[in-house]
């Protein structure tokens, strides 16, 4: 187990000024058998409206309004991650996982490295976790890491041909070759000690229970991660999303800061 500090800061500038502006915000990290969440804090500026709820996939979701002109938003959540990969319970299934998205379908290029690379590896003998581990092994071996070259909307095939991405583009990729072996999968979307921003790895769901493979590093999770939501695909799951009023030009910047945590007082439990 490790006891991690996070510190999620979002900003972004407009110009000229907007209003009218609804924001949801996925940055309360889960709640689960591996993870406890205490003294957990958000604080946005200017807004005259904040409420918390639950979406569809269970991930907590933030809603702010500021009506007013306003050409500044920043927000920021910090707390206390109590993190134990190990500690796993069974969960039911969940079918919407095991289905492509428009994100997650493959096309040709994709469906020939599964069959012509993926495929051979696996044996009568292999478990789910074996073989999600050689797919993903695979890929980082023929995926590069380069950040520019993809954007939000970058499907996994469209990755896939390009040969680069970021780690969401990984995620996507990984899923889409999962589902094809008739695994469930799901995007997760989260904070890595060391990453400097947000980052995304992917959970596989194997005899009732999660298990998570970050394809990125090519590894699986360990007590460095800690979740904030997951989802059928990046699109579930988003940290920010908003809509505004005005036509400006928007500049955001993200900071996130995970350390192993030393004080003693954490504070409230959520």
């Amino acid at each position: 187990m490790k006891k991690l500090y996070y510190r999620y800061e979002m900003e972004a500038d407009f110009d000229p000024a907007v209003w009218d502006h609804y924001v949801n915000l996925r940055c309360v990290p889960a709640v689960n058998s591996c993870q406890q969440i205490y003294g957990s804090r958000v604080r946005i500026d200017d807004a005259d409206y904040v409420s918390r709820k639950v979406d569809g996939q269970g991930n907590a979701v933030i809603s702010c309004r500021m009506q007013d002109f306003h050409s500044r938003f920043h927000m920021v959540s910090e707390g206390v991650a109590f993190v134990d990969v190990n500690a796993l319970e069974k969960e039911p299934p969940d079918p919407c996982y095991e289905y492509f998205t428009d994100y997650t379908r493959p096309d040709e290029r994709l469906r020939c490295f599964f069959d012509e690379k993926c495929r051979p590896l696996f044996s009568e003998k292999a478990t789910v976790w074996e073989e999600v581990r050689e797919m993903m092994h695979l890929l980082y071996e023929s995926f590069s890491y380069e950040a520019g070259v993809t954007s939000v909307s970058t499907t996994s095939a469209e990755a896939f041909a390009l040969g680069r991405g970021v780690c969401q583009d990984y995620a996507h990729i990984l899923m889409t070759l999962c589902r094809m072996q008739k695994i469930p999968a799901r995007y997760v979307a989260g904070f890595l000690d060391g990453e400097g921003a947000t980052h995304a790895w992917i959970e596989i769901y194997d005899n009732g229970y999660w298990y998570g493979f970050d394809p990125t590093h090519d590894r699986t999770i360990t007590d460095n991660y800690i979740k904030v939501a997951h989802g059928r695909d990046a699109c579930d799951c988003p940290m920010e999303r908003g809509v505004f009023r005005g036509l400006t030009t928007q500049n955001n910047r993200v900071k996130v800061v995970v350390t192993e945590h030393v004080q003693r007082d954490e504070g409230e439990r959520h």
